[in-house]
């Protein structure tokens, strides 16, 4: 799986996630039968919380949506290619898929190879690439240690990979 937090709007903040899904259809039911549990346990007086779920079909997919009633958020998604597509909106979700189907993956960028510790081995677990190219600068001011006002103030990209065994994971970066 791979998430991505893009920025922030009125609408709360902008992300995309992929997993690979094996059977959609279990991951559809599985949340439907989620929405339909919480909304079962609402009072009356708690029915502006309800989940509602939507289906769309636009450019030749079927798009969901979950969101809880009165939230300005919720989440969309839709599968690719035996992927779980997920996103804040479907503008972030189209972009995500149109970015991978474009031959453009973020592993072999030479950026994030620049970054890859020697110590990560071939095949990680997991990693995870902070590239905010100094956009949480601001923040940098109430960050109390100094390793951390450097990484939030920094324009270069951050990346930790990780490996696990049974009882350690191991986690490593430059």
């Amino acid at each position: 799986a791979a998430f991505a937090l893009n920025g922030f709007s009125v609408d709360g903040p902008q992300w995309v996630m992929a997993a690979l899904a094996n059977d959609s259809s279990v991951i559809d039911a599985s949340l439907k039968r989620l929405a339909e549990a919480f909304n079962a346990e609402l009072s009356a007086e708690e029915q502006q919380y309800r989940i509602v779920i939507g289906q769309e079909s636009a450019g030749g997919r079927t798009w969901t949506t979950m969101k809880a009633a009165g939230l300005p958020f919720g989440v969309t998604w839709t599968y690719d290619q035996g992927y779980l597509v997920a996103a804040s909106d479907r503008g972030s979700a189209e972009r995500a898929i149109a970015t991978r189907n474009g031959g453009s993956p973020l592993v072999w960028s030479p950026a994030f190879l620049a970054q890859l510790p020697s110590s990560a081995g071939m095949h990680p677990s997991a990693f995870a690439w902070l590239n905010t190219r100094g956009a949480l600068g601001i923040f940098s001011a109430l960050a109390p240690n100094p390793a951390l006002t450097k990484l939030l103030a920094g324009r270069e990209a951050v990346l930790v990979v990780f490996d696990g065994k049974a009882d350690q994971i191991h986690a490593a970066s430059r």
